[in-house]
This record gives structure tokens, C-alpha cells and sequence, in this order.
């Protein structure tokens, strides 16, 4: 129950801090990049508009080399996640062990 109450708060403050950018993330721009002027239209545009523009710019994308990106900074969420997923993992593997000598001696 704990781990769920915990994976929920999680969820919770890392959908609040996404839903911040909201407006660059409709369009499908993520981070700092070169200047798009769709961004200085944004509130001019409608639903179809952003629609079309987000559309367009996901099939215009390619990956950035991988030497040219800067790793990733870790936030309390993302430091809180990573933890979680190793404490499950830890426990999955030792109550597999439990359950093969479990098996093996009875």
C-alpha cells in the first residue's frame, strides 16, 4: 500500500512540473532548440492550427547525435523513481532466491 500511496505521489509531482510548459509541449517542442516562430504565434493559433504545426514538426524531426546532448539533470522526481525501480528490483531478486531455495529443498 505504501509503495502505491508513493508511486502515485511520484506520478502526481511529475505531472504537475510537465503540465508547466504546456504550451511548448502541444506543439511537440521539448527543450531549448533553435528559434521557431510557430512558438511566437501560439496564441493565435487554433486547435486545428497547433493540430497541423505539431504535426509537421514530428514528421520533420531526427534524433541529435548522441555526443551533442548533455546528460540528463536528476530531479527529486526523477532521483525518487529511479530509487523505487531499484528497491522493487532488489526485492523481486531476492524473493526469486527465496522461492528457488524454497523449491530446491522441499
Amino acid at each position: 500500500m505504501l509503495g502505491i500511496l508513493g508511486a502515485a505521489v511520484v506520478f502526481a509531482i511529475g505531472w504537475y512540473t510537465d503540465r508547466r510548459g504546456e504550451e511548448t509541449a502541444l506543439l511537440g517542442f521539448d527543450g531549448p532548440g533553435p528559434a521557431h516562430p510557430e512558438l511566437d504565434e501560439l496564441p493565435k493559433l487554433t486547435r486545428a492550427q497547433r493540430g497541423a504545426v505539431r504535426d509537421e514538426f514530428r514528421a520533420t524531426w531526427r534524433t541529435p547525435a548522441l555526443a551533442t546532448l548533455d546528460r540528463p539533470t536528476m530531479s527529486p522526481v526523477r532521483r525518487a523513481g529511479l530509487l523505487t525501480l531499484r528497491a522493487y528490483l532488489v526485492l523481486a531478486c531476492v524473493l526469486i532466491v527465496v522461492k528457488v531455495v524454497q523449491t530446491g529443498i522441499g
